[in-house]
């Protein structure tokens, strides 16, 4: 996080996947100043809910924990028929129901998950709210050449961008990745730390300028812009009152 501050990060969200994982996002958002986190269960994680014996208590304990000032959205939920190996189909649509319901009572956006699930989470979604939708970007978003083209065609007003740390870094495999600018020394030593140097592998807050970098060049734009349009996009959709 301090080298993300260094790199003139102003704000960041730390996102929740289980109610344990919500409560340890919110730890860490409080303990810098521009820090939120969300709240939420993850769809591969959905049996937790199931194994506690009490999903009704459960989702009451996620609820007190959404009142938080700090928390800005519901999630990450949504469906991932990726790793069914997980959590089946019905499961998931069973609490990503009540995750919708928490969202609706609460007033807070969703932050969604979808993995080969597309229409399955549409409906869902559709018939709990009136929405508009922002896609994020992440460095899995730029795999491929068929990726870029569908990036490059996204609406600035639609467009957040993030790292999904300590996944989803832009690889040199990644399609993308020739139009990365901006590096950051790297040590293969996954298990020790090492100062001024990122672990190779790991993606960090500091790797959102990447993202930025590819989506100016598919776009034909200023990095002003793309910067911009994403900063006022995730203060309107997040009620963040940072101006």
């Amino acid at each position: 996080m301090s080298r993300s501050l260094l790199e003139t990060l102003y704000s960041y969200f730390v996102t929740g996947g289980t109610y344990h994982d919500s409560e340890d996002a919110l730890k860490i958002a409080e303990k810098l100043p521009g820090g939120f986190s969300t709240v939420g269960v993850h769809p591969t994680r959905c049996n937790e809910i199931e194994v506690s014996g009490f999903p009704d208590i459960y989702f009451n304990m996620l609820d007190d924990l959404s009142k938080n000032d700090r928390v800005k959205a519901i999630g990450e939920c949504g469906l991932d028929y990726d790793w069914l190996q997980f959590c089946d189909k019905e499961m998931q649509k069973k609490y990503f129901e009540r995750q919708l319901c928490l969202s609706k009572e609460s007033g807070k956006p969703l932050f969604l998950n979808m993995r080969a699930a597309c229409e399955a989470e549409r409906d869902m979604i559709l018939n709990e709210h009136k929405v508009l939708f922002y896609i994020g970007i992440n460095g899995c978003s730029l795999k491929t050449e068929e990726n870029l083209k569908v990036v490059k065609g996204i609406p600035l007003e639609r467009l957040m961008i993030e790292t999904d740390c300590p996944w989803c870094e832009v690889k040199a495999s990644h399609a993308g990745h020739q139009l990365v600018k901006t590096t950051f020394p790297t040590k293969n030593a996954p298990k020790k730390w090492v100062e001024g140097h990122t672990v190779k592998g790991r993606s960090e807050p500091c790797h959102i300028v990447q993202i930025v970098e590819i989506i100016v060049v598919l776009k034909v734009v200023k990095t002003v812009e793309v910067a911009d349009a994403a900063w006022r996009n995730s203060l309107r959709l997040f009620k963040l009152d940072l101006e």
